[in-house]
């Protein structure tokens, strides 16, 4: 496939945004409970949890591409913190993500959507420019594009992972982002098939494939 240096990955929050001060504008804050990955070099899922958890993912990620869903403004704080710098080059498109000598390439898939769609290269720009409703209405959160392109739906809410975490449940956490992963690898891999998506509404968004290799 051309991708054995990408991870797909997926983070869980110890806190909610309604727990935590700045809400969410403090993923930082918020805590790394939990995450899964798929590493297409293995060909194989990997499962985090907690504190040696997140270090563990760190490495793995270190100078790879990930895929995300809302990656580069979420998931990239939790991982690296609030203060985390994105990095646009002019000769490639995927920004960097990086902080305190941790770096990736972020193939944020809500990003491309945005992109695409409404022209802006910033999730958190187009949420001031268009209303935080508008680019959260879930026609095109992750649950909207994988109802829209295939048929299927989340198998829960974000908003239950911390409770999980608190209570031990480990098992049923690590559940809920496992099936969060592989929907965002399926839209990742049709829209590197066909360079389009469908969200929930039907509306059919052309978006360029991504590029295979990181330079």
């Amino acid at each position: 496939m051309g991708w054995d240096r990408a991870i797909v990955y997926d983070v869980e929050v110890e806190y909610g945004p309604d727990e935590v001060e700045g809400g969410w504008d403090n993923p930082e804050g918020m805590g790394f409970a939990s995450a899964v990955a798929f590493d297409y070099g293995m060909d194989q899922y990997r499962f985090f949890l907690g504190p040696k958890g997140k270090l563990e993912l760190l490495k793995l990620l270190h100078g790879k591409t990930a895929i995300t869903f809302n990656g580069v403004k979420f998931d990239s704080r939790v991982m690296l913190g609030n203060s985390r710098n994105v990095q646009h080059q002019a000769d490639y498109p995927l920004p960097i993500v990086q902080n305190s000598g941790h770096w990736w390439f972020d193939c944020d898939l809500l990003l491309l959507y945005i992109q695409a769609r409404f022209r802006i290269d910033d999730v958190g720009e187009a949420e001031k420019k268009l209303g935080d409703k508008a680019i959260h209405d879930g026609s095109f959160g992750l649950d909207g594009l994988a109802e829209g392109t295939f048929g299927l739906h989340k198998s829960g809410h974000g908003a239950n992972a911390p409770i999980l975490y608190r209570q031990h449940k480990y098992s049923e956490l690590l559940e809920y982002n496992l099936h969060d992963v592989r929907l965002t690898k399926k839209v990742f891999e049709f829209l590197c098939q066909h360079e389009f998506i469908v969200d929930r509404v039907g509306r059919v968004v052309r978006i360029p494939a991504p590029p295979r290799i990181a330079p």
